[in-house]
This record gives C-alpha cells, sequence and structure tokens, in this order.
C-alpha cells in the first residue's frame, strides 16, 4: 500500500505541476502580464497558501515559533533548495526578463525579519503594518510598471475558466500528491527502521517543498526561468510580508534571536547573492549545486 501512495503522489505532483505552469502561462498572455508576474501570483502565492494557515494556526495555539521558524524554513528552501534545484536541472535564469520590481522588493523583505528581532524584538503592529503596505506597492508597482511584451510557443491560449480550471486543479494535485507521497514515504521508512530523526530531517524537510519542488522541475523542463524565479521570489514575498506581516497585526510575534539569528541574516545575504547571481548570469549548475549542499547542510545543522 506504501508503493501505491507514493507512485499516486509522484503522479499527481507531475500533473499537478504541469497544469499549474500552463495555467499561469496562459494567464501571462490572458492579463497582458510578464511571465515572472503570473509565476508570482499563481505559483509563488498559489504553492504558499499552506504556510499561511499553518502559521495562524500555530499563533492561535499561542506556538509563536512554530510560525516564526515556518516562514523561516520556507525561506530559506525556496532559495537553496527550489532556486538551487531550477539551477542544475536547467540553468536559464541568464534568460528571465521584466524582474526589476520583483527582485527590489525581494530584497526589501528579506531584511524584514533581521529588523523586527533586532530592533523591535519581533513582529510588532508597527513593522507589520509596513510589511502588508509593502506587498500592496509591490503589485500596484508591478502592474504598472513598462515591461518587454513576451511572446512565443509557450503561451498556451485558453479561456477564463479553462485557465482557472488548470491553476486550481494543479494546486490541488500539488497538496495532495504531496499529502500523499511524504505519507507513503514516512510509513515504508518505519517499516524499514528508519530512524525518526532521519525521517524528519530527509522525507518531511522535503515533503513540505513538494508542490515548489515539482513546479520547478515543471518549469525548467520547459526551459521557463522566469517561472521558476516567479516561484522563489513570490513564495518569500508572501512569506514574510502577508504571513509574518499580517499574523503581527493580530498580535505582536517575538522573534527569538537564539533561535532565528542565523537564518534572520542568512537569508537577506542569500536573497541578495541571488539577484547579483541573475543580472551577472552566474546561476549555473555548479552555483545550484553549491546552494542544495548548503541547504543539506542547513538541515542537517539542526539534528546536530
Amino acid at each position: 500500500m506504501d508503493i501505491v501512495y507514493i507512485v499516486l503522489g509522484i503522479g499527481l505532483l507531475y500533473v499537478g505541476g504541469e497544469l499549474l505552469l500552463s495555467g499561469a502561462l496562459s494567464a501571462s498572455m490572458k492579463l497582458g502580464i510578464p511571465k515572472v508576474l503570473a509565476s508570482v501570483l499563481f505559483i509563488g502565492f498559489g504553492t504558499s497558501a499552506p504556510e499561511l494557515f499553518v502559521s495562524f494556526k500555530a499563533v492561535l495555539m499561542d506556538s509563536t515559533d512554530i510560525a516564526v521558524g515556518n516562514v523561516m524554513g520556507s525561506n530559506m528552501a525556496n532559495i537553496l533548495l527550489i532556486g538551487g534545484l531550477g539551477m542544475v536541472i536547467a540553468p536559464v535564469y541568464g534568460k528571465i526578463r521584466n524582474i526589476g520590481v520583483e527582485s527590489l522588493f525581494f530584497g526589501i523583505s528579506a531584511c524584514i525579519p533581521v529588523v523586527a528581532m533586532w530592533i523591535f524584538g519581533g513582529m510588532a503592529m508597527g513593522i507589520s503594518i509596513v510589511s502588508v503596505a509593502l506587498l500592496a506597492l509591490y503589485f500596484v508597482c508591478a502592474v504598472n510598471r513598462p515591461y518587454e511584451v513576451e511572446t512565443g510557443t509557450d503561451f498556451i491560449h485558453m479561456s477564463v475558466a479553462k485557465i482557472t480550471v488548470f491553476v486550481g486543479g494543479g494546486l490541488a494535485m500539488l497538496v495532495f500528491g504531496s499529502d500523499m507521497l511524504i505519507t507513503g514515504a514516512v510509513s515504508m521508512a518505519i517499516t524499514l527502521g528508519v530512524s525518526q530523526a532521519i525521517i524528519g530531517v530527509s522525507m518531511v524537510a522535503v515533503g513540505t517543498s513538494l508542490p515548489e519542488i515539482a513546479t520547478t522541475i515543471s518549469a525548467a523542463r520547459h526551459n521557463q526561468g522566469e517561472m521558476i524565479m516567479g516561484n522563489v521570489l513570490g513564495s518569500n514575498l508572501f512569506n514574510t510580508l502577508l504571513v509574518l506581516g499580517g499574523i503581527g497585526l493580530y498580535q505582536t510575534i517575538p522573534i527569538n534571536p537564539a533561535d532565528f539569528s542565523l537564518e534572520s541574516v542568512v537569508i537577506p545575504i542569500l536573497s541578495f547573492a541571488l539577484i547579483g547571481a541573475i543580472y551577472q548570469q552566474k546561476c549555473v549548475r555548479i552555483s545550484g549545486g553549491i546552494a542544495l549542499c548548503a541547504y543539506m547542510a542547513y538541515i542537517l545543522s539542526w539534528t546536530a
């Protein structure tokens, strides 16, 4: 039965990633917006919606460290795991266009947690208002900016109804597929006598990023660098500005330096390094390999 869950999970992830990518590409053409913006809206935000619900639920249960850790861990995974995977499979970042607005707000948002922690002691009301306002400002700037018109055979003509089905169905398949795969994998590992520590570090940690991984693989296969980048940028913007900012509007969220000093400093460094690598067209396979190794080291450090 475990094998069935694993096979079905992989199948749903593959189909879901393809559907979501096709829907986002078609929406880009239909709405007349850059592909990277469509990826931010439909893929980055869509695949990160679970973080919003998980974090809010954690806060309601007075587990604020879980809420903060959820966002920090997700942001690290997006840059190192998702970004690194995209570089290794298909180093297409040199072809990305129209990312000026995204890269600007991506860099600013990366600094929010470290400022909140060291100056305000956490996500207080003031910085939370600034965070949500920055997200609103991003949308205004992104929609109204001038951009290079993108054309090509990668666009798929769809009706609005079909786009909705593809995006919604793709997201649903990614959620159910990742759940089935991780359920089957964990059950099989327990049967084989694998320790809970190894299960937590490998299967559960990676399992929470499976929707992003599936979409990244689909985008890389179709040589869609903008979609990969939009996934990373959109997810981190959503996590920091809306998830942390939104929770901070509900109540002040303390960020303990003893627990999150590493992430709060490393995430801005990685964010600006990624932006620089994109503009310098240095996102090659060796860079992706280094990013994946760094992520593995980060995960293993939690078991030390």
